[in-house]
């Protein structure tokens, strides 16, 4: 779980460029610190289990702004506290399944 987001964290203070794009895909593959295409793609398919589309616009902005995660980690609104579960989980489960941590 904290592999990946540790490197989700990473895109998103990494400064990413990936503010403007609406998929996590979209917004890995733009990272100035992309993985690349194989592992992005992973990571995309595992959004699709795991998160909305709404959540997945989220995921994407937050990879571009990493001020509004900790907006949403700060919040005491409980559908933000429930993305930021829903945004760890997806992190822990494309760690596992996408191979991040190694």
């Amino acid at each position: 779980m904290r592999a990946a987001v540790l490197y989700l964290s990473i895109l998103s203070l990494a400064g990413c460029g990936g503010g403007g794009a609406s998929t996590p895909e979209r917004a890995c593959l733009t990272s100035d610190r992309s993985p690349g295409q194989e592992v992005c793609s992973c990571v995309q398919q595992v959004a699709d289990q795991t998160l909305s589309r709404r959540d997945q616009k989220l995921a994407a902005q937050i990879i571009g702004d990493p001020d509004k995660f900790r907006e949403y980690q700060k919040s005491s609104n409980p559908s933000r506290k429930a993305f930021v579960e829903r945004y760890r989980l997806w992190g822990s489960t494309s760690s596992e399944v996408c191979a991040l941590g190694s």
